[in-house]
């Protein structure tokens, strides 16, 4: 069984392998080497080394400070809160907009 994050690793090497490759797996050509769990297991160690030599994004983090929620940190932080406005006002204008968006037709059985 997969554990934690192998699945989407797993996922990201299939879908950067290289198209080249799979036309020539396709098409039958002996000098392809067949896709088996070796394969895979090969390139999620080379997906892991490659991992490891990318900087790492910081993530940001939300804080409350004297009653207050204020988002720090991440790259781009003020894509969630607008400058000049607190995380409390900005979770009331969200809300306002999502009341104000309505719900859409709802189905009804019966």
């Amino acid at each position: 069984m997969l554990q934690h994050d192998h699945l989407r690793r797993l996922r990201g090497v299939l879908e950067a392998t290289d198209e080249i490759q799979c036309a020539r797996e396709a098409a039958g050509d002996p000098g392809a080497r067949p896709r088996t769990k070796k394969w895979a297991r090969e390139m999620l160690q080379v997906e892991k080394a490659m991992a490891r030599q990318r900087p790492k994004v910081p993530e940001g983090q939300w804080r409350l400070r004297h009653g207050i929620w204020h988002f720090e940190g991440g790259p781009d932080s003020q894509g969630y809160v607008p400058e000049g406005m607190s995380a409390a006002e900005a979770l009331e204008r969200f809300m306002l907009e999502e009341r104000n968006r309505g719900q859409g037709p709802q189905y009804r059985n019966g």
